[in-house]
Formats: C-alpha cells, sequence, structure tokens
C-alpha cells in the first residue's frame, strides 16, 4: 500500500512570483521615498546605484521567505480564509 505524502506541494511559479513583487515592491517604496529618506539619514543620500550582487541576494532572501511562508500555509490546509487571514496578520506583526 502506498502511502500519501504529508509534505506539502509547493507552487514554485506562485513563490518566484512572490519573490520577485516582494523586490519590486521595495524599489518602488525606496524611489517613491529615496528624498525624504535622504533628508532623515546620509546613509540613503548618496546617490550611488548597489552593488551587481544585491539583486540576486534579495530574490534569494524574499525566494526563502516565501517559501516558508507557502509551507505554513500548505500546513493550515483548507482551513478557511479567516486562519489565512490570521497568519498573514501574524507574519505581518513578527517581521515588519
Amino acid at each position: 500500500m502506498k502511502q500519501k505524502s504529508t509534505a506539502p506541494r509547493l507552487d514554485l511559479r506562485r513563490i518566484g512570483l512572490a519573490a520577485g513583487a516582494s523586490v519590486a515592491t521595495s524599489a518602488a517604496w525606496y524611489a517613491a521615498w529615496g528624498t525624504r529618506l535622504a533628508e532623515l539619514d546620509d546613509v540613503y543620500a548618496a546617490d550611488a546605484r548597489p552593488p551587481a550582487w544585491v539583486l540576486p541576494v534579495e530574490l534569494a532572501r524574499s525566494a526563502t521567505v516565501a517559501t516558508a511562508v507557502a509551507v505554513l500555509a500548505g500546513r493550515i490546509g483548507d482551513a478557511g480564509p479567516g486562519n489565512r487571514l490570521r497568519l498573514g496578520a501574524g507574519l505581518w506583526a513578527a517581521f515588519p
């Protein structure tokens, strides 16, 4: 008899889209608020482009977080939108 796998199935396409959206949203945030941030702290005042390694590292970091969230959401199962909203709110509060 074949046992059913308890490991959650991960949709790599969605994880990739979530990681890309996260990096794009972050870039838009800093583009929109860059001038204001430069007024607050000299670190943001430099008009230099980030090093080439920053984008792949941010994509990898975002993909790691998206994978963790996908695994957590998969463990909830079909518990309904209320539980998923609570998971999202909890993660948002835990990682501002």
